[in-house]
């Protein structure tokens, strides 16, 4: 028996997110369940979610909320089986945590980085194999033991990008053993990581502890059917081929982030090609940025940009210019936001910096390890730091994202600490 196999494809929810203190949990809800009805609808047989599930490493209990009853609904509600790996805002140990009482539900998790991952689903006796790729550091790829045994040690005295490049085209090959072994119609990749050539919407937070600042495209496409990706937050189709996707976030992050967002269908037809297509994600609740003349040229912006009454209040950034005084201008805008409860005043950036001032906000910007570059160049006459020192750093980095678990004498103290507030 053969027949289309449909897989939904869905990144970056990035629950438990804030845009200036001001919660994204109504519009999370809503996407939620329309994710749902979607997957009802097109009788979906896979969803996949390729990291950044949570905002956080650790996530609130809203957020925790939020996840488990979406993950509820989905199994009791479809038939699908449901692939989700972690980003670098996850924490891979914490979304393993209920791993084998999940995937009696048909929920497969993947948290780490391992060569042992791979996972063949079996729908309607047309297997599929899976190689799931969580967001990854340059150690875990060191410490995994090599799928192929090689007497040699050359990938020893390669520089550390072309030795882990060289571990991961090792663990593909041996993906695509993988799936001649078990006879399986496509061999599928879930990553969250930038591919070569992505176009970042500028709301990522920078993955530069793998060890791998890009993957390279061109590599993914030898060894895979399909190639479902996280972590750019804009949708996107890269490859000579076609067939490496971002769906993007299905929120905008801030308000730089315009246009529509979506999700990907991608269908495994009979003859064992992939047929994708993109779905447009309703607009819960709109962000709008405005530039600020005078009141009444805003309220009219307001008014012309009201938007549908099933969207929640609209999120809005004024943009004033600094250089002009406009007295008694708070109290003036809260009179005319309470007017309009149909558009919710988020934030007010003002132009016009000084120099330093813009250096100050381009700061803010820059990643730990930029930042930690520019403070050496800084200290030390203008030169890059060693590759050791580097490496060291990251190092930090990396146990500071994700700290070990704490032992009972710390739980103790933290007890305390907290009863004595």
């Amino acid at each position: 028996m053969t027949s289309t196999i449909a897989i939904t494809h869905t990144s970056d929810w990035h629950l438990g997110k804030k845009l200036f203190k001001e919660s994204r949990h109504q519009e999370h809800e809503l996407f939620l369940s329309w994710l749902i009805d979607h997957l009802k609808s097109t009788k979906a047989d896979i969803l996949v979610i390729a990291g950044d599930i949570f905002d956080s490493p650790i996530p609130s209990a809203m957020a925790l909320e939020q996840y488990y009853q979406f993950l509820y609904r989905a199994t009791e509600e479809t038939q699908c089986q449901i692939l989700i790996i972690s980003g670098n805002h996850d924490s891979g140990r914490f979304l393993e945590a209920p791993k084998n009482f999940l995937q009696k539900h048909r929920i497969h998790l993947f948290g780490k980085y391992t060569h042992q991952n791979s996972i063949i689903l079996t729908i309607r006796e047309r297997p599929i194999a899976f190689y799931p790729l969580p967001f990854f550091r340059a150690s875990e790829l060191l410490r995994a033991p090599s799928p192929i045994n090689h007497e040699s040690e050359v990938g020893d005295q390669l520089p550390m990008k072309e030795h882990l490049l060289q571990t991961l085209e090792e663990s593909f090959a041996s993906f695509k053993s993988f799936c001649h072994e078990n006879s399986a119609h496509a061999g599928i990749l879930l990553a969250h990581h930038m591919l070569v050539n992505a176009e970042a919407a500028g709301s990522e937070n920078a993955i530069g502890l793998s060890g791998l600042d890009y993957l390279p495209v061109k590599m993914l496409e030898k060894y895979f059917d399909l190639v479902l990706m996280g972590h750019i937050h804009q949708r996107q189709i890269l490859g000579s081929e076609k067939k490496c996707f971002y769906p993007g976030s299905p929120l905008p992050m801030r308000f730089s982030e315009k246009g529509k967002k979506f999700l990907f269908n991608h269908k495994l037809t009979e003859n064992n090609s992939f047929k994708s297509e993109e779905v447009a994600i309703p607009v819960f609740r709109p962000l709008l940025g405005l530039n600020f003349n005078n009141l009444e040229k805003l309220e009219d912006d307001l008014r012309k940009n009201t938007f549908s009454e099933n969207s929640l209040p609209t999120f809005v950034e004024l943009k004033i210019d600094q250089s002009v005084h406009y007295p008694g201008l708070g109290d003036e805008l809260r009179k005319l936001f309470t007017k309009l409860p149909t558009h919710q005043l988020l934030s007010c950036k003002y132009t016009g910096t000084t120099q330093q001032e813009e250096v100050a906000l381009e700061t803010l910007e820059l990643d730990p390890k930029e930042l930690f570059i520019r403070f050496y160049q800084e200290n030390y006459s203008g030169k890059i730091p060693e590759k050791e020192l580097m490496d060291d750093f990251c190092d930090l980095l990396s146990q500071l994202d994700e700290p070990d678990s704490p032992d009972d004498s710390t739980l103790s103290k933290q007890g305390e600490s907290s009863l004595e507030t």
